[in-house]
């Protein structure tokens, strides 16, 4: 008799026990629950501020698109100015070095000294000779 009144006591509170560390574990589990919960409540209040923001964000944007494609074309336009502008100055180039005086065609001189001052000085041929020498320069260069 005394070993089954023993024995009842034991079950007891090995049950007692079991019901304890069970409530535990559930306390355990309900509070992480709510702090999950809590978090993301909170985590989803941060994201539709955000989106309230960016819906804001996005409103702008639209007034903005006007202004946009108008700089967008006047980008456009310069870029055709600027290779038009380009494209003239490689003509013009281009003309240039055809245009340049070679052997067939003498350049005229720049200012074309007086007569006595040619007869008087014998160096001054000298310096027209230079003057042939950068003639001799473009025709290299062409």
């Amino acid at each position: 008799l005394n070993l089954s009144a023993t024995r009842l006591a034991f079950e007891t509170s090995r049950f007692e026990l079991c019901a304890a560390l069970n409530e535990t574990e559930a306390a355990k589990q309900l509070e992480l629950l709510e702090i999950a919960s809590a978090t993301v409540a909170e985590h989803l209040a941060f994201f539709e501020a955000g989106a309230a923001r960016l819906r804001l964000l996005a409103a702008k944007a639209e007034e903005w698109t006007p202004a946009i494609e108008q700089k967008r074309l006047e980008l456009a336009e310069a870029q055709q100015r600027n290779a038009e502008c380009r494209a003239h100055l490689s003509d013009l180039s281009s003309r240039s070095r055809s245009s340049e005086p070679d052997a067939s065609q003498p350049a005229p001189p720049p200012n074309p000294p007086p007569a006595r001052a040619e007869a008087g000085l014998g160096g001054g041929g000298g310096s027209s000779g230079g003057g042939s020498s950068t003639g001799g320069g473009d025709g290299g260069g062409g």
